[in-house]
């Protein structure tokens, strides 16, 4: 996602879901988003040479590649449905004196 201005883009979120390694500018919410290095990477939006490299280091070492693949397919179940409403129901029930904080 070479992006020059993005929020928070959910395709990145839809990609990981689907064990996919992100390549992204560092824009926006992105970097909340991957974590670099590990469910892919973050090159800056100034600097076609780094999207190219990241590209290659994805396409060129294919053990590497899976690896960040599993690393991003874990990462986006915390952004499932499941986890962002239980995410929700512990907020409500923290301020509504039902929960301690932890």
């Amino acid at each position: 996602l070479p992006s020059h201005s993005e929020a928070y883009p959910n395709v990145i979120l839809e990609a990981m879901a689907s064990g996919v390694p992100v390549v992204a500018t560092r824009t926006g919410g992105v970097p909340s988003l991957v974590q670099d290095g590990k469910t892919g990477f973050l090159v800056s939006a100034a600097c076609p040479e780094e999207l190219t490299d990241a590209l290659a280091k994805l396409t060129d070492d294919e053990s590497l590649c899976l690896e960040m693949a599993s690393h991003a397919h874990e990462a986006a179940r915390a952004f499932s449905w499941p986890c962002a409403a239980e995410r929700l129901v512990d907020q409500i029930e923290l301020v509504r004196g039902q929960r301690p904080v932890q």
